[in-house]
């Protein structure tokens, strides 16, 4: 899956982004993080951890009734920098925000789920 960028027409596989401190340079279309990149200055040196191409870093799911929501996603960037996968079915609606705050050394996977359905789900 790739997205097209409207304007420049660049082919996205991956959507990144950043902080001064931590890089999330690798994360697919689907929310799956692949790759957490920082410096470590005690050792002088540039720390990646990495997941496998089969097997990403952190992984998003929701099931809904044994039916998983998540293997299909819509993407956009929220102020230019925060990535937003959008994740619906069976009256569940989910988004996951990767948030690098700019002043922190760490980042944030913000899971959101609604159930915009009258009964109540598992």
């Amino acid at each position: 899956m790739a997205v097209i960028h409207s304007r420049t027409g660049y082919n996205w596989n991956y959507c990144a982004t950043a902080s001064e401190y931590i890089a999330l340079p690798r994360n697919t279309l689907r929310g799956e993080v692949g790759c957490v990149s920082f410096l470590d200055m005690g050792y002088n040196a540039n720390v990646d951890l990495v997941g496998r191409e089969d097997m990403p870093l952190i992984a998003p799911f929701v099931t809904v009734e044994d039916e998983e929501l998540t293997k299909t996603a819509r993407f956009r960037m929220e102020r230019y920098w925060i990535p937003v996968f959008e994740y619906s079915g069976r009256g569940i609606s989910a988004s996951l925000r990767l948030i690098t705050p700019i002043t922190r050394k760490g980042f944030i996977c913000r899971l959101e789920v609604t159930n915009g359905s009258e009964e109540p789900r598992s």
